[in-house]
């Protein structure tokens, strides 16, 4: 009896034992085979709420932390609750994160409201018009200079003949009338919702992703998945314009080693002076242009000077020209001979000028089911850009123009 009592004890420890070094391989395996994540605040605490992987919901965080099965690339959609409200962050997994704790930097800034129930909204938005060749006869029209497929040219081409084409008109005091796109045709302008209605509209029907804004008091439009780098270039080249300062014809008499110079004041960092024209001269002479006028009077001093390459010519009775210069520089001629020479100049000029300080075009942009998203306000006036935003502080419901998605932001 002793010695069956002796075994029994000693079969159940041996179980025992391997259920232990069982637990540590199945613990092994496990952690082996899982992948944490982070989540935390700008102030680096931990945030808590539920996370999605690629649509699929994996669990709710404990402490800010949670383990997903091996390692899966692609986004990560995170809803983190804070007084009372929803909010929802979108993130990336890439396979260079492989090896690293992923800690991802909750900003609590896009607010999940309820699905639409408000049929002011409904009724604006079933307004919008798809499949409409006469609308998209109109937008391919005014993106036909476009390199194909670059939809930030598109959208600023669409968006900038839209503003010097429809203009801003309020509905009756009475009646709050929602125009088909048709009707702001006709009309040429309406209301804030009428001009985002056809603006949507238009930009639905060559393919670019809408949204409409609603404030409290206000309507306007997203158009998504672009670049804001690029479309910062195209907006700078708005603001360009020429301005002719010259246009005249007349006879230079030049003595031996005498010269002429036509210039620039400097007024802008970044303008430009074209002169263009034709010179007959009696004698063979010499021209060139230089980037500022220190540089023709050094020439003139018999010190060294620089002339702009490819501009200088010499043994020239009769010439066309074209010299785009900075603004503060200009072109020569002078006579090399020794006998006096009449030169007959027939001259234009531009100064090409930058109407607006870079640094004051300022691309807003918003992150919208992890698309980025630029604002465009089509009562905002011809002075307005793709990206401009006039007022960023109100709060926003953005409704996705196709799909009715709806998000908030404070």
């Amino acid at each position: 009896m002793r010695n069956t009592f002796s075994i029994i004890a000693i079969i159940g420890i041996t179980i025992a034992v391997l259920a232990v070094i069982a637990g540590i391989f199945v613990s092994f395996f496990f952690l082996k085979e899982t992948h944490p994540l982070y989540f935390e605040d700008k102030s680096g605490n931990p945030v808590d709420g539920d996370v999605y992987l690629n649509g699929d919901h994996i669990s709710r965080t404990l402490n800010g932390k949670v383990f997903i099965k091996g390692f899966t690339t692609g986004e990560v959609k995170m809803i983190a609750y804070k007084d009372g409200k929803s909010y929802e962050s979108y993130f990336d997994i890439n396979p260079s994160d492989r090896d690293i704790d992923l800690t991802f930097v909750v900003e609590y800034k896009y607010l999940i409201k309820d699905p639409i129930n408000r049929s002011e909204y409904s009724d604006y938005l079933d307004a919008i018009q798809f499949n409409n060749n006469e609308l998209r006869m109109e937008a391919t029209n005014y993106a036909k200079n476009c390199p194909s497929g670059d939809k930030e040219c598109q959208l600023v081409s669409v968006y900038e003949h839209f503003l010097s084409e429809y203009k801003y008109f309020s509905d009756a005091r009475d009646n709050e009338h929602i125009q088909t796109p048709a009707e702001t045709k006709q009309f040429k302008g309406g209301d804030c919702e009428d001009l985002t209605i056809l603006l949507n509209s238009l930009l639905e029907n060559i393919g670019i992703e809408t949204y409409m804004v609603f404030t409290e008091d206000h309507a306007y439009s997203l158009a998504c998945d672009i670049d804001p780098n690029i479309l910062y270039n195209y907006t700078l080249s708005l603001f360009y314009g020429d301005e002719i300062v010259e246009n005249s014809t007349e006879e230079i008499d030049l003595e031996s080693g005498e010269a002429w110079y036509y210039g620039g004041d400097e007024t802008f960092e970044g303008n430009a002076l074209s002169i263009l024209g034709n010179i007959n001269s009696d004698k063979p002479i010499v021209m060139f242009a230089v980037e500022e006028k220190k540089e023709y009077t050094a020439f003139m001093n018999n010190e060294q000077y620089y002339a702009i390459e490819g501009t200088y010519f010499e043994g020239i009775k009769n010439k066309d020209f074209k010299y785009v210069v900075p603004d503060y520089g200009g072109f020569v001629i002078y006579n090399p001979n020794y006998q006096s020479t009449t030169v007959n100049l027939k001259m234009e000029a531009y100064i090409t000028y930058l109407g607006v300080d870079p640094k004051k075009i300022n691309i807003t942009t918003y992150n919208l089911n992890n698309e980025t998203c630029v604002p465009l306000d089509p009562s905002a006036g011809e002075m307005s850009y793709a990206g401009f935003e006039a007022d960023d502080s109100k709060e926003k419901v953005f409704v996705n123009t196709l799909t009715r998605e709806e998000y908030g932001s404070k």
